[in-house]
């Protein structure tokens, strides 16, 4: 179990503990507010005539039983304060867990950007054989016609990838992405096209991705695929959808 999943689950085991306190506190309350009626009945109840030192055994007992209460619901005041603190220091440490994680997502975008291009292809390589795909080769290089990496899909598609390690403030245009569109289909036999790249791209890009079936990957979506949290073919990466 993770760090963040351990504090979360602190933090459920508190609430619960603090909601048994609450109905403690409740069940307490109404206690309280049985013993002063009993006791208003009693004096209420009887004729002026009779001397209420008849009853001051019952008050005497009401009052020791509303004290013992009183200080048995300043004990769960103290708890329920208690327990706020530890929210606190919890919710302080979610917080933390939640940064560290932004500044271990943010150190491996950069990560990308330190690599060369060969690294970068390989790196995307590993990806996709970590998500089944087999017969994967780094072919980027010279003369390698826009294919940076191939690959079979579980079905047997072929698989073409074009890798671009730009700078984030520098977006994809459409001239790289339609050279890719030359020769990932008609020279490399294409089932499916990917143009990865550590950026965004342009919108003339994305418009000739979807005239001809191409799939985008951009800065986010790669972040999610490096992560493992989701994978280079699925619906939502349909061309349509980008």
């Amino acid at each position: 179990m993770g760090e963040t999943e351990q504090t979360n689950a602190d933090m459920i085991r508190l609430r619960n503990l603090e909601a048994e306190s609450r109905l403690e506190t409740i069940r307490l309350l109404r206690s309280v507010s049985e013993s002063v009626r009993r006791t208003a009945a009693i004096v209420r109840g009887q004729p002026a005539a009779i001397d209420i030192a008849e009853h001051r055994e019952d008050i005497t007992e009401g009052r020791e039983d509303i004290a013992w209460q009183l200080n048995q619901l300043a004990e769960l005041e103290a708890v329920l304060q208690d327990q706020l603190h530890a929210y606190g220091e919890l919710e302080a440490a979610v917080d933390a867990a939640e940064r560290s994680q932004a500044n271990v997502s943010a150190q491996r975008d950069l990560d990308f950007l330190s690599l060369t291009p060969q690294q970068f292809e390989d790196a995307i390589a590993e990806f996709l054989r970590r998500d089944g795909f087999y017969e994967v080769r780094r072919v980027g290089g010279a003369g390698d016609l826009g294919a940076d990496v191939t690959a079979r899909a579980s079905d047997g598609a072929i698989v073409v990838v074009q890798c671009k390690r730009y700078h984030p403030t520098r977006l994809v245009g459409s001239g790289d992405v339609q050279r890719f569109g030359g020769t990932c289909y008609a020279v490399h036999q294409a089932d499916h096209a990917f143009f990865v790249a550590t950026t965004g791209f342009t919108a003339a890009a994305i418009d000739y991705a979807k005239r001809v079936g191409m799939y985008l990957v951009d800065a986010a979506w790669l972040r999610r695929w490096a992560r493992g949290e989701d994978t280079l073919i699925t619906p939502e990466a349909a061309p349509s959808s980008r």
